[in-house]
């Protein structure tokens, strides 16, 4: 499939990256001056140039998701896009953010599952985006999503536009040169009930950046990753354990080293809230082991769920991340390059 297609299972101990003592440095430079997060509220259009870097947009779409992801390499890759309170994302936001920055082939759209917030600007492109001049090579569903009709539409809409259809589950990941989107729900053989526990979780890594995106998976979810992560962070325990006492040959043992010192590497983490800041979300024990610098929560200004919830917002301040919401923000773009900057852009109106 190429070198943005999803391939093998790959295990990079992704909570283990979280849990490095990562966050402390970022703050400590952060402080200095040097690198961090620079907010930037200004009353222009949402126009910004990639320059050699890695860059995800939080577009403003009302009640929904539409993330977009440009890699140093030129690919453009979509975390969800849909809105229940803005039935046309893709035509007033979407295509007109895609035309703008010269994007027209979009490598995977990853729909982390079938509820019309994250996925009926994605429809729209699979249905329309030939006229549009926009080609999306590769739709991406979770392998739990339930097989409804919204299922059936949206794998219609990409057959007859020629896009190749695939499932994520948990161990499968893209690889495009440093840009590593690997899945971390759901788990193989997970069934669901209702469309939000399908919900693909992803991680994306670049460089020294992580974030993790939630979709709308609730507080049960977040306790099945944690707790797939703390085993298998035991099995590759043990597993590195038997082999460094078979290894006899200390070039073999400083290799070794120095690929889990490369694992671990990592300053500044970003967490996609979970359900739009709701309060079944982001529960203190996931807030607190993934200790995100940054929490995004994208969700429509007064919406009618009340989102995000008090609740939520505490806990996040509990533990000093510093949170970004549409409503207040507008799109909040988070550039990866040499540092590490986020700058938020609200309407004119």
């Amino acid at each position: 499939m190429g070198k943005s297609g999803i391939k093998g299972v790959k295990k990079v101990a992704i909570m283990e990256q979280c849990m490095n003592g990562g966050t402390k440095k970022w703050y400590m430079v952060k402080k200095m001056g040097i690198v961090g997060v620079w907010i930037v509220l200004s009353i222009v259009m949402l126009t910004v140039k990639s320059r050699n870097c890695m860059k995800i947009t939080f577009l403003d779409v009302g009640q929904g998701d539409a993330i977009v992801v440009q890699s140093e390499t030129g690919h453009t890759y979509l975390i969800d896009g849909g809105s229940s309170s803005n039935n046309k994302i893709a035509e007033y936001q979407l295509i007109p953010y895609l035309k703008y920055n010269g994007i027209d082939t979009i490598e995977c759209a990853f729909v982390s599952h079938l509820d019309e917030d994250h996925y009926n600007g994605i429809l729209y492109l699979l249905q329309s985006g030939k006229r549009e001049g926009i080609q999306v090579k590769q739709l991406i569903l979770s392998a739990a999503d339930i097989k409804d009709e919204s299922y059936q539409e949206i794998c219609a809409a990409a057959n007859r536009n020629m896009t190749e259809v695939s499932y994520m589950k948990r161990g499968d990941y893209l690889q495009d040169e440093k840009l590593l989107i690997e899945c971390l729900y759901p788990i193989c053989d997970t069934t669901v009930s209702e469309r939000n526990e399908a919900s693909l979780a992803l991680a994306v890594r670049y460089d020294t950046f992580l974030g993790v995106f939630m979709g709308d998976l609730g507080t049960e979810q977040e306790m099945v990753i944690m707790k797939q992560e703390v085993e298998e962070k035991e099995q590759e325990q043990e597993t590195m354990m038997v082999k460094r006492e078979a290894e006899e040959k200390e070039q073999e043992q400083e290799t070794m080293m120095v690929k889990r010192e490369a694992v671990g590497n990592v300053t500044c983490i970003l967490l996609k809230a979970g359900h739009h800041g709701s309060r079944y979300s982001s529960s203190r024990a996931f807030l607190e082991w993934v200790k995100p610098d940054v929490t995004v929560i994208s969700c429509g200004e007064d919406n009618s769920y009340g989102h995000p919830h008090d609740e939520t917002l505490q806990r996040l301040e509990n533990i000093d991340s510093e949170v970004l919401a549409t409503p207040k923000h507008g799109a909040i773009i988070v550039e990866i390059g040499e540092k590490i900057e986020v700058r938020c852009w609200t309407n004119p109106d």
